[in-house]
């Protein structure tokens, strides 16, 4: 073997360990990274969100549920997958309310204040409305 081939074979050696030590370099420069994120980022769960409204959608962006926060207190709604709401609850100023839907969005139960003592409707399969209502005590 001539001595310009040795030559030749030992500068493409050099030049391919200068290329394995910057790939190594860059990899743990990497992994160090990555570390340090990982320390940095929060272990715990929150133990609260404060907002005055949330809301929940399903993946084409449609609200499933809505809890909100307002003058008389909070609400909660949920509802189906074609946007009607189902189920409500929420504070009104004479009291809390509860209210039930079909899928075809027909009330079927329904809890509301009425003066100090309060309604009860259910709706049965017939549609004929069926109520509890107490009597205000003196």
């Amino acid at each position: 073997m001539k001595q310009s081939e040795l030559e030749d074979r030992l500068q493409c050696l050099e030049h391919r360990i200068k290329r394995y030590q910057l790939i190594i370099a860059s990899l743990g420069a990497a992994a160090l990274a990555l570390l340090g994120i990982a320390a940095a980022s929060p272990k715990e769960v929150s133990e609260e969100i404060r907002a005055k409204k949330l809301v929940i959608v399903n993946n084409e962006g449609k609200e499933e549920i809505v809890l909100t926060a307002g003058k008389q207190g909070g609400a909660l709604m949920l509802f189906d997958d074609g946007g009607h709401p189902m189920f409500m609850v929420g504070s009104e100023e004479a009291g809390s309310t509860l209210v039930m839907k079909t899928r075809d969005g027909k009330t079927f139960l329904r809890a509301v204040p009425e003066g100090a003592g309060g309604q009860l409707s259910v709706v049965d399969k017939t549609g004929k409305k069926n109520s509890i209502g107490g009597e205000p005590s003196k």
